[in-house]
């Protein structure tokens, strides 16, 4: 059995329920799937319908869709990288303070 669904903010928990029931998902790009995109009436019973329509003629416009493992280690650089960027705007914060008050900058390098 197959299944499609559109990919959109959250997809990940559903993905990853629906896969273990089907033996294919496909994942469908939103913006590649211009019947949607571009539809007047937009319901979600009218975009299923349409995908179904999509899937069943194997026109579905698939998206990537990384393995749980990639997505941990994805999720978690961009925490990493999150943590960073803090901790430079803090960094450049405390500096503007220091030099608005006149106060030298004595060897604050961590």
């Amino acid at each position: 059995m197959k299944a499609v669904m559109e990919a959109c903010y959250g997809w990940e928990y559903f993905y990853d329920e629906v896969d273990e029931l089907v033996d294919e998902l496909i994942m469908a790009h939103p913006l590649k799937t211009r019947l949607i995109a571009e539809a007047r009436i937009k319901t979600d019973s009218i975009d299923s319908e349409t995908l179904a329509h999509l899937l069943r003629a194997d026109l579905i416009p698939q998206a990537y869709a990384p393995s749980a493992e990639t997505r941990d280690q994805k999720n978690l650089l961009r925490y990493r990288s999150s943590l960073t960027a803090m901790k430079v705007r803090i960094k450049n914060m405390v500096h503007s303070v220091l030099t608005r008050n006149h106060i030298e900058d004595r060897g604050f390098r961590s």
